[in-house]
């Protein structure tokens, strides 16, 4: 995508809150209740500290955050913790884009898996995207609730 205007950089701890506020828009943008994504903002809210420490990188439009993604390593495996855009650009390439960013950057890791725990509305993107279902994992939101989790090989 050659798109003017567009660039990924390293988020900032002072941006927290707005990740969340669009993670949480995204996570709505599935028809999720008020009380689930209330839920979620009590489990999934991102904190500065986790930006200074993980791997989380933003996509801007102009000046404008419309998505991003974020990894966490731990020995040889790394996931994809988030990756999320902004419900009204849905649709544009967006995710796409980071993703492939967010796989070069596993890359220069030096590992050959990323592990995905997905929505279950986000598991076909993942898997357009060429990982494959190895099982699932449970919910931290509903108990009892069951979700993909995906793997992605490298190359």
């Amino acid at each position: 995508m050659a798109e003017v205007n567009l660039s990924i950089r390293p988020a900032r701890v002072e941006e927290a809150t707005f990740l969340t506020e669009l993670l949480l828009r995204s996570k709505a943008h599935w028809g999720y209740d008020a009380d689930f994504i209330q839920r979620c903002r009590n489990v999934f809210a991102i904190l500065p500290e986790w930006i200074a420490k993980d791997t989380f990188f933003v996509l801007q439009k102009k000046t404008q955050i419309i998505g991003f993604y974020s990894l966490q390593q731990q020995d040889l495996t790394v996931e994809l913790t988030d990756l999320f855009i902004e419900p009204s650009v849905l649709g544009h390439g967006y995710g796409k884009l980071l993703w492939h960013h967010a796989i070069e950057t596993v890359r220069s890791f030096g590992v050959s898996t990323l592990l995905i725990k997905s929505d279950p509305n986000a598991a076909g993107f993942y898997e357009a995207m060429g990982a494959k279902q190895i099982g699932e994992t449970p919910s931290v939101i509903n108990a009892g609730r069951m979700l993909p989790l995906l793997e992605f090989k490298l190359v």
